[in-house]
């Protein structure tokens, strides 16, 4: 069993054994905000929403650890999570759980937004916990106009921390410049990962023509290496796909704030800054490498 697993579990038997979906998710929320940040939480329908919480709530009902039952998940087995967790989570969890415990449904949820307004910027029951001035601020910061074409790796980030990223930099569409848009990371993977992306509304596009070879990228080591591969696609790869560049072009004007996706964490190990290198010199975009 993960370690994070065991704290959900510990934070449910702190709090009574018992916890509904909403609450358990904005108390694991604040807990990981302000203590070893367990989970990943980005914006959705109802404030933040962490897919790997969720992903592990099922885990944990299948292994027989917790039970579903109108809404709420219940502690199913006669055992103690909070004996297998560190010292110092077991005193910071009891102490987090004693202060939230006293908060209603609607105290937890406003107090969720005031404090991260950014994790409310989708919520659809503003009306509901907050008053006008309250929304009009979260609502104000919703929309920006500018035209940025960005890039961003998924290397070592979950799927939840990448789309608090997208929506954190208010982008309207994932370009998919991986030749072969599979990944070891299950959540990556084509057809999972534009699922995710359409629940927060991001469109998915993949272009694999932009994309390098896997055999032309094994075994990279030395910045020579890996400029010579870079020359090599300018002069043979990126000059023969005008219309796929002009495909992009249309989609930044279209959607005013797009990014550039791949594996690496850093541009300058990926294909994917020449592509942006290209629309800077010939296009003057402002790009931005997250």
């Amino acid at each position: 069993m993960y370690y994070r697993q065991k704290i959900q579990l510990s934070l449910i038997e702190f709090c009574g054994r018992k916890l509904s979906n909403t609450r358990l998710e904005k108390l694991l929320f604040l807990y990981s905000k302000k203590n070893n940040n367990y989970y990943d939480f980005f914006p959705f329908k109802y404030g933040c929403f962490s897919l790997q919480s969720y992903h592990d709530k099922r885990i944990l009902m299948k292994k027989g650890f917790l039970e579903d039952s109108e809404n709420n998940f219940i502690l199913k087995q006669n055992i103690s999570f909070i004996d297998k967790i560190k010292n110092e989570d077991r005193k910071d969890l009891m102490e987090f759980s004693l202060k939230h415990n006293k908060l209603t449904n609607k105290q937890l949820i406003r107090k969720t937004y005031l404090e991260y307004p950014f994790y409310a910027s989708k919520s659809i029951i503003l009306d509901e916990v907050l008053d006008s001035d309250e929304k009009n601020t979260i609502l104000n910061n919703r929309e920006l106009n500018q035209k940025i074409m960005f890039t961003i790796g998924y290397e070592g980030k979950t799927i939840d921390k990448y789309l608090q990223i997208l929506i954190q930099n208010h982008i309207n569409a994932i370009i998919d410049v991986r030749k072969n848009p599979s990944s070891m990371k299950f959540n990556f993977t084509k057809k999972k990962f534009s699922e995710h992306l359409k629940r927060v509304d991001i469109d998915y596009i993949n272009i694999p023509e932009l994309g390098i070879e896997s055999n032309r990228r094994a075994k990279l080591e030395t910045e020579e290496e890996y400029k010579s591969l870079f020359n090599y696609y300018k002069k043979n790869n990126l000059v023969n796909q005008v219309n796929k560049l002009k495909k992009i072009y249309y989609l930044l004007n279209n959607k005013k704030r797009i990014a550039l996706t791949c594996f690496e964490k850093d541009s300058n190990y990926c294909h994917r800054h020449i592509i942006s290198d290209y629309f800077e010199a010939h296009y003057n975009i402002v790009v931005k490498h997250l």
